[in-house]
């Protein structure tokens, strides 16, 4: 895949963790970070991801070494295996 430059790497990984903090945190939230937007429930209990909110969570990096959907798609990715380890620890 694709990765980011060396000037904003740091920075989109730690925006990148802080997405994934906000989706898989203890509390459960079910909205998503400073912007309030709903997490949408699917029928299986696991939250379906507001990729809106996603969206402008990431946008806060301007760089553009990578696609926006690239990102996303990493964000999906290390949510499932985050959710795994979860269930695994449980």
């Amino acid at each position: 895949g694709n990765t980011p430059c060396p000037n904003c790497f740091a920075s989109k990984t730690l925006i990148i963790e802080s997405v994934l903090r906000e989706l898989t945190n203890n509390t459960r939230t079910k909205t998503f970070s400073s912007t309030n937007l709903p997490i949408r429930a699917e029928h299986n209990d696991e939250e379906k991801l507001d990729k809106k909110a996603i969206i402008q969570e990431l946008s806060l990096n301007t760089c553009q070494c990578m696609d926006m959907s690239e990102m996303l798609q990493i964000v999906e990715i290390a949510l499932t295996y985050r959710r795994r380890k979860r269930v695994r620890r449980n």
